[in-house]
């Protein structure tokens, strides 16, 4: 229906600004720059591929677990101006909860590098200072929620790929 207004849908700054609010009452000590959503590598295509064959799927998650140096399959990694801070999240309607802190980490010690961007998502590379690197992927949707990611690379000085 043409001019159907629906109540109640949040646009991607409203959602991203509720994810911000909720770390930054974790975070009292620095302001939140920015918050990025981030989940394991593969992690939409591996729930796919679990549909078809549950052992492939099992078989894709186990390799990105590893690849994503313990994380959940979705995080929300907040960008202060010295740290990189990540909690597991859950979406609880029309609010988020905080489960737990997966990694803080020293701007100064990561290094941030984007890889291929894809259909669910864009790649990233955390370098750490001790040698390890972490993948992940910066979550990417459809529609008006496509670029809900973007002010989050932005504060990471990256430039991914559309």
């Amino acid at each position: 229906m043409a001019g159907r207004i629906l109540v109640g849908v949040r646009s991607a700054q409203q959602y991203m600004e509720m994810y911000r609010a909720a770390v930054q009452a974790a975070v009292p000590d620095e302001q939140v720059i920015a918050v990025g959503i981030v989940a394991r590598p593969g992690s939409t295509k591996s729930m796919l591929f679990s549909q078809l064959s549950p052992a492939v799927g099992m078989i894709m998650r186990s390799g990105a677990k590893k690849r994503a140096g313990g994380f959940p399959h979705s995080a929300l990694m907040a960008v202060t101006p010295t740290r990189l801070v990540s909690f597991e999240h859950r979406p609880k309607g029309r609010s988020v909860k905080l489960r737990r802190k997966v990694a803080e980490w020293h701007r100064g010690a990561v290094y941030v590098q984007p890889g291929q961007a894809g259909t669910m998502g864009n790649q990233l590379y955390f370098h750490l200072a001790d040698g390890t690197t972490i993948e992940l992927e910066g979550v990417r949707s459809f529609g008006q929620y496509d670029h809900m990611n973007d002010a989050f690379y932005a504060s990471l000085g990256i430039l991914v790929p559309a």
